[in-house]
């Protein structure tokens, strides 16, 4: 392959990366967007969803916390559950069972982290962080 043949090659792939960049860019229809982080709760009752193409604020939340807070979403952006670290909420702003005492702490600026196992729509793990002035290691827990 000579050099001016290396050259077309070259130019050829950058036209065809920058074609696939406009068609996700103005075709987002191709796309397959999952809207797991489609609504946000957070500071005091306070909250933002991202559903229908626009933004809408909410005021339903039972969250009450100066920092650290997870939201989660399922693929259609209907909300799931949230957490401050030590008490975990349901769709319909209720404890949900098992769902409070956590380990996390409410000051840490990620006081937990809310992460879907492989494979599954249904299982989720709640990592949490525990306040650091009180450290006593790491600490797994288990609720189901």
């Amino acid at each position: 392959m000579n050099f001016n043949c290396k050259f077309k090659f070259a130019n050829c792939l950058k036209y065809i990366a920058l074609l696939c960049f406009f068609v996700v860019l103005f075709f987002p229809g191709f796309s397959n967007a999952q809207d797991q982080a489609a609504n946000w709760y957070f500071g005091f009752n306070a909250g933002v969803n991202f559903n229908d193409g626009g933004v809408n604020s909410l005021t339903d939340g039972a969250l009450s916390t100066n920092e650290g807070c997870s939201v989660i979403s399922n693929k259609k952006g209907e909300l799931l559950f949230y957490t401050n670290g030590v008490n975990v909420w349901d769709r319909n702003h209720n404890i949900m069972p098992n769902g409070n005492g956590l380990n996390g702490h409410p000051s840490s600026t990620q006081s937990a982290v809310i992460v879907p196992k492989p494979n599954s729509d249904t299982i989720y793990y709640i990592f949490t962080i525990i306040d650091f002035f009180k450290a006593e290691g790491y600490n797994t827990q288990k609720s189901i």
